[in-house]
């Protein structure tokens, strides 16, 4: 096996010059080696970032890197030893986000803060100037699935796993397949059905594997791995073939207990060539050198996980290492390896470091109402610091101090520092903009001057500066402001403001801003059209309480890989006296592509449901029989199926019998047992990871999931189990689900 520290710093060039890597993701791979193993030195990459420098000066990923590289190789180079080009172009980001990292920084800043809209905007910028950025298309996934466009983030999520540079799709593809062969009316037959009277061949290899898989069902362990063999043997020309071959021959020795049996088959692949160093094989190997459990293979676990982590960055490879360091009682390693996990874990996850949210706000004004702040861990104020001594321009490191105050949660200070920093040579719009926001928070002194200054400064065109400003009580500085701009500028904020509204057509504060701008600029008729449109849409919002809408934490296969995904659910009522589908959810009324047995399930989910609140708020429900109920699920081009969404339907009936909304922060997946009219039970359900995996992924605060998930859960595997403490509630039946949705109160209703 080859030292897990070495980096192919030479490999990556050439995937740069051939194209199949953007340079974003080559100085990404050099700063997670530096990341996973600083100590140990990286050849060849101080040499690429200066070549790379010298043709992009402009670039501060390069710097950011350069000084990395600098730091490990021992250097103790100040940024005043840097190049000079590449500081001066360093210091000329105020002008705003320009390369494709910064670009995504102040993308996920803006996410994180709520302006989903402008996200993708940024993202999509990103995305032109380096198509082929992974990093680029997974954030768009992410904010695809916030704003619950799953369409479109599937699309993508295709996309990245086809382009992905480490492809292990083979364990995964063979739990499809084994999952499908348990399908009496799809295993062995030769054709299957894609479509509506539409069928297609099977390959040759799959009919082979699904026969070794039938002998395994059968209990026939022996002629199971003589099949496989078999097929292996008559495969030797098609390497991904034999591959599968040989790791489901693993696989059946591995579910039979023969551990030892398993390990030599994987090792005996990797003295072949082209397999020594596959993803699937040393994965599967670790697992299973694991699962022995002597010294030996313990050691040898460790050895895997350590190259898979520091050759391969394999974030699944951390709470393995730390488990196993734990288990060997080296606490220390253990921990740093949870540390490690966690805070990659929210990196892949699209969460801004603190260093990142402190350039996203350097770069773009981003409201500081809508900022987390707080304590930072002694590796962000690290990281922090890096940020501040490469901006050398004297405006840039006093922006980045203040700004840092403030994530520090030293609102004071940082009004302080912004207050200086509006009357030096340095100040651009945005301070003035931020300096307003934290006038905004302490109440010091008044805010509305502030905002007038960022707009004549150089702001007309940003609809959040704007929104504050419109905000004001004080209205006469930006009637000043308004007043001393041309008839030209004048032209650009009301077209900016017109554009935003057009773009966030449902958002009514979008609508009154631009109607309040409009009376400001005397264009009375549009203003009192426009006013009439916000006030229209506050009334809709305001009448459109999500009754009866769930989100629902569910699974998608992609490719025989489960990823979570968050969907809705919509339970919905309305007058029917005398139909005599009245107190009922009726076949009809189940909408969306619904496989039978979760028709079956809704409408017995209905009944019990009912019985359930009529034994516990009997009050509520006594006009049930005057109405007709429906249920819709979406994401209507795949069909939906199973009965983890018992749990969902249940409170989405509950919210319309009882008329009490459900909190949309929350998701939840949970099997729905009847043990009574008053005892629902909740019981466990398959990939409850993937679905808290995707209710991070998706923003959420809370995901609700059965109690009989909850070992599965905090073992850490998928989620680092300290993330999963904050965002998890368990149910052991529908009480809990109603408790952490409604709190004890519910009770009082």
């Amino acid at each position: 096996m080859t030292d897990g520290s070495a980096l192919n710093v030479s490999h990556l060039k050439g995937e740069l010059g051939t194209g199949r890597m953007a340079r974003n993701e080559l100085l990404e791979e050099i700063e997670r080696h530096l990341d996973r193993n600083p100590e140990r030195p990286l050849t060849g990459a101080l040499e690429l970032v200066l070549e790379l420098l010298h043709q992009s000066p402009s670039d501060p990923h390069l710097l950011r890197v350069l000084k990395r590289l600098y730091e490990q190789d021992g250097h103790g180079r100040d940024v005043n030893d840097f190049p000079t080009p590449a500081l001066e172009a360093g210091s000329a980001d105020e002008e705003g986000p320009s390369t494709v990292r910064d670009r995504l920084i102040v993308s996920r800043a803006l996410l994180e803060a709520g302006f989903i809209d402008d996200a993708e905007t940024n993202a999509r910028a990103a995305i032109e100037l380096e198509p082929n950025s992974l990093a680029a298309l997974n954030l768009l996934a992410k904010i695809h699935h916030t704003q619950g466009k799953l369409s479109a983030m599937i699309e993508l999520w295709r996309a990245i796993q086809a382009r992905s540079p480490l492809r292990e799709d083979a364990l995964a593809y063979l739990g499809f397949l084994h999952r499908m062969s348990q399908d009496e009316s799809f295993a062995g037959a030769a054709l299957v059905a894609v479509g509506d009277g539409v069928y297609a061949r099977k390959h040759e290899s799959q009919l082979e594997i699904e026969k070794a898989f039938a002998k395994f069902r059968e209990r026939n362990f022996e002629a199971a791995i003589a099949q496989c063999e078999r097929f292996a043997a008559a495969s030797k020309n098609s390497p991904a073939i034999y591959k599968l071959a040989v790791l489901q021959k693993a696989w059946i020795q591995e579910r039979t207990d023969d551990l030892a049996g398993a390990q030599q088959t994987l090792q005996q692949l990797g003295r072949e060539r082209g397999f020594e160093t596959d993803l699937d094989r040393l994965g599967f190997l670790a697992r299973v050198c694991e699962r022995l459990g002597t010294s030996d293979s313990t050691e040898q676990a460790l050895h895997i996980y350590e190259h898979l982590n520091l050759r391969h960055g394999k974030l699944s490879a951390l709470p393995r290492l730390a488990a196993l360091n734990a288990q060997r009682g080296d606490q220390a390693k253990a921990r740093a390896y949870a540390a490690e996990y966690e805070r990659r874990f929210t990196k892949r996850m699209q969460k801004p470091s603190a260093a990142e949210l402190l350039r996203a706000l350097a770069l773009r004004y981003i409201p500081l109402g809508r900022v987390s702040r707080g304590p930072l861990t002694a590796e962000d104020i690290q990281d922090c610091e890096l940020e501040l001594q490469l901006a050398k321009h004297g405006g840039a490191r006093r922006r980045r101090r203040a700004l840092l105050a403030f994530l520090r949660d030293d609102v004071a200070k940082a009004e302080r520092l912004f207050a200086r920093l509006t009357q030096s040579r340095w100040a651009v719009a945005r301070d003035h903009a931020y300096l307003g926001d934290l006038r905004n928070l302490t109440g010091a002194a008044p805010p509305d001057a502030c905002y007038a200054k960022a707009l004549t400064g150089g702001m007309l065109d940003e609809p959040m500066v704007w929104r504050s400003a419109l905000a004001t009580r004080n209205r006469k500085p930006l009637e000043g402001a308004i007043a001393s701009m041309t008839e030209q500028e004048r032209t650009r904020a009301h077209a900016c403001l017109l554009a935003a509204a057009r773009r966030d057509h449902a958002n009514t504060a979008s609508w009154r801003d631009l109607a309040e701008l409009e009376t400001l600029l005397a264009r009375n008729d549009e203003a009192r059209h426009h006013q009439r449109k916000a006030e229209q849409l506050t009334q809709v919002h305001a009448e459109a309480r999500p009754l009866g809408r769930v989100l629902v934490a569910a699974v998608y296969s992609l490719n025989g890989k489960p990823k979570g995904v968050i969907h809705e659910l919509v339970a919905a009522r309305y007058k029917a006296p005398g139909d005599a589908a009245a107190g009922q959810l009726a076949e009809r009324d189940i909408l969306g592509n619904v496989m039978p047995d979760l028709r079956t399930l809704a409408r017995w989910t209905f009944d019990v449901v009912y019985d359930y609140a009529r034994e516990t708020w009997p009050h509520l429900v006594r006009d049930v029989f005057d109405y007709r109920y429906t249920m819709r699920f979406s994401k209507d081009d795949e069909p939906s199926s199973g009965n983890s969404a018992g749990l969902p339907m249940a409170i989405a009936l509950l919210s319309v019998l009882l008329d009490r909304p459900v909190p949309q922060h929350t998701c939840l997946t949970g099997a729905l047992v009847g043990d009574s009219a008053r005892e629902l039970a909740v019981r466990r359900v398959g990939d409850a990871v993937y679905k808290v995996k995707g209710a991070y992924h998706r923003g959420l605060r809370r995901i609700i999931v059965p109690a009989d998930n909850r070992d599965d859960i905090e073992s850490g595997e998928l989620v680092p189990a300290s993330i999963a403490s904050q965002i998890v509630g368990y149910a052991r039946n529908l009480d809990d689900a109603v408790r952490e949705l409604w709190g004890e109160q519910a009770w009082d209703w």
